[in-house]
């Protein structure tokens, strides 16, 4: 029973190209976007901490050592 349907559209479908993209002029740089662009860059810039990859190589070595649960269920 699925109560949680979703309505019919009553109107017009839109399309992508309907949806207006942004307030800046054709060719013109968005400084949003460029903003966002920026940060990202300087975010996969930095450098993974020691203590995040610890952590990950401690799921590595737990994933790879199997427990006695897990020995006992494939025996």
């Amino acid at each position: 029973m699925d109560n949680h349907k979703r309505p019919e559209p009553s109107g017009p479908e839109l399309k992508a190209a309907d949806v207006p993209r942004g307030r800046t002029a054709p060719g013109k740089a968005d400084p949003i976007a460029d903003g966002l662009r920026r940060l990202w860059a300087d975010a996969e810039a930095e450098p993974i901490p020691d203590d995040f990859l610890d952590i990950l190589d401690r799921v590595d070595a737990a994933r790879a050592t199997p427990t006695n649960s897990q020995s006992e269920g494939q025996a």
